[in-house]
């Protein structure tokens, strides 16, 4: 029987406090995060820099998270629950986790995959949307392992971000959200699309990043009330270039009447929680969110290991696996 597999992507994520700083200095090192030119030795002490100026700060998000980043369980649970839905069709696949800043490194993955003799690896970043930063980093890194192992049938997914089961997803978890809201507010809140920004450079150079945002949202709002208000907005900008903008917390403070407002952020470029979501929506923004006089403030739930969001994930393996058997 042929040994099918499934590589899962993702950042990663320090689950200590003392994994932040060479945590943050993968990151910076990556010169599709940081896009500017520099030879290595420059590169590696701007890393180092950056990672030990943001490090302090950094480790106070974490502390207030619990210590650290839960998106590997996160991920290492959406690999097992995808696991065994797809070994109901086929007991044959298995399903493996590789991060592109920390552990288990996705040369830690593919090391595995290699050892267990599999013979046809479907590649699955989990960024739905393509971007420079994300996909393409991720990729910089395993091509030269796939080319090292021309054994392995080796199929690559680039972006997913209009999989119906993943709107699905989103649709049910803002709806969930909307039916929760106090009387007062059914009828009177706003939906704030917060994606992760991108340097304006990356979508000067060709990024379909925005673009594939902003087809997601319209794609979820087909199956949300009609006439709900929305924003688009970006999180997580750093000082050092240009970035993709409204900030989320500039479309909040351009509100008006915020005393008799509900505000419901949708984190719709991530589908783990990580430290965007559990601290800068539900610590930082709550926060300002208080000072601002929202009537009411609230994140929709990441994705995580929802059942409509696995299947998703399956849908999006086995359609894939049906493109060898055209």
């Amino acid at each position: 029987m042929e040994k099918k597999a499934v590589l899962l992507v993702n950042l990663g994520g320090p689950q200590s406090l003392t994994e932040v700083k060479p945590f943050l200095e993968n990151l910076f090192l990556d010169p599709d995060i940081l896009p500017f030119k520099s030879n290595p030795w420059v590169r590696k002490l701007f890393a180092k820099t950056i990672a030990l100026l943001r490090a302090s700060t950094s480790k106070k998000y974490y502390q207030a998270m619990g210590g650290g980043s839960p998106l590997r369980k996160i991920t290492e649970l959406q690999a097992e629950t995808l696991q065994f839905q797809l070994q109901k069709v086929d007991p044959s696949f298995s399903v493996y986790v590789g991060m592109r800043y920390w552990k288990p490194s996705l040369e830690e993955a593919w090391c595995h995959i290699l050892r267990d003799e599999t013979q046809s690896v479907v590649i699955l970043p989990l960024y739905p949307q393509y971007s420079f930063a994300t996909t393409r980093s991720a990729y910089a890194i395993l091509d030269p392992l796939i080319q090292k192992s021309p054994q392995i049938a080796v199929q690559k997914i680039d972006s997913w971000y209009e999989e119906s089961l993943y709107i699905d997803a989103w649709v049910e978890q803002i709806r969930a959200e909307i039916e929760r809201l106090p009387k007062r507010f059914q009828n009177n809140y706003d939906l704030i699309f917060s994606a992760h920004s991108l340097p304006v450079k990356c979508i000067e150079e060709g990024d379909p990043y925005a673009r594939q945002i902003a087809e997601t949202i319209a794609l979820v709002l087909k199956y949300l009330p009609a006439g709900a208000r929305w924003h688009l907005s970006y999180q997580s900008q750093t000082r050092f270039m240009k970035w993709l903008m409204p900030s989320t917390l500039s479309v909040m403070a351009s509100m008006t009447q915020r005393s008799s407002r509900a505000v419901l952020v949708i984190p719709i470029s991530f589908v783990s929680d990580h430290v965007e979501t559990l601290y800068e929506v539900d610590v930082f923004y709550q926060a300002k969110a208080q000072e601002l006089n929202f009537g009411y403030f609230k994140r929709i739930p990441s994705l995580n290991a929802s059942p409509l969001f696995i299947g998703a994930l399956q849908a999006v393996v086995l359609r894939k696996r049906q493109e060898v058997q055209r």
